[in-house]
């Protein structure tokens, strides 16, 4: 889930270059529809521990890799949707500019795209348009008790062959959550233990929020 920026740095000079100016742009192959409801993860997901620990696990099909992560957070589910559908929370300090783009919502509670951009050397630009979309899945807009944040790339470099996620956000009572992360990628350099680690990070800043 942590913006794609963040894995520029580890990209050597000579293959920004090559995808920056000799690669097309791709959308790649989407995982969702988010013109319609996502009710649950195109993987199945983790069981909750029941020792309060998170579970995680991940794994890799040719190019694909994917993680996915499981554990209590305590914070109220409003919170973190508020959080999640923020996407300045997720501008790493390499994105130059980012643009959000509300879409009409259609069967879900809420939809957007961001345009993101670096430029990780001079007269190397690189961007990328991610789209992101939340379904009520049980409850009420005002008290939702279960919620799919879904998210993929739909546009720009092809460094980013492919990538989508989700989060499905179940309410355990009103101060406390469970979250279930699953993400997976086609990203030059991009292993699934760092994508396995970014999913660790990521509930941890959740579990951070005042």
């Amino acid at each position: 889930l942590h913006n794609a920026a963040c894995y520029w740095r580890h990209v050597p000079l000579i293959a920004l270059l090559l995808l920056a100016i000799a690669l097309p742009a791709w959308a790649g192959d989407p995982c969702f529809d988010l013109s319609t409801r996502i009710a649950e993860p195109p993987r199945p997901g983790l069981p909750l521990p029941p020792s309060g620990s998170d579970v995680s696990d991940a794994g890799q099909k040719g190019e694909l890799v994917w993680a996915q992560r499981r554990g209590v957070v305590r914070r109220p589910i409003e919170k973190l949707r508020a959080f999640l559908e923020d996407p300045r929370n997720f501008k790493d300090e390499q994105v130059a500019e980012m643009t959000l783009t509300p879409l009409p919502s259609g069967p879900q509670l809420e939809r957007h795209r961001v345009r993101s951009l670096v430029r990780p050397f001079p007269f190397v630009t690189v961007e990328w348009t991610d789209e992101w979309a939340t379904t009520l899945v049980a409850g009420t807009p005002a008290r939702p008790d279960v919620l799919v944040v879904a998210y993929q790339k739909v546009a720009g470099t092809s460094y980013i062959a492919h990538f989508c996620g989700t989060l499905v956000l179940t309410r355990i009572d009103d101060h406390t959550t469970d979250v279930a992360q699953y993400e997976e990628a086609n990203i030059t350099g991009r292993s699934h233990d760092d994508m396995k680690r970014g999913l660790a990070e990521f509930v941890d800043t959740m579990r951070s929020l005042p």
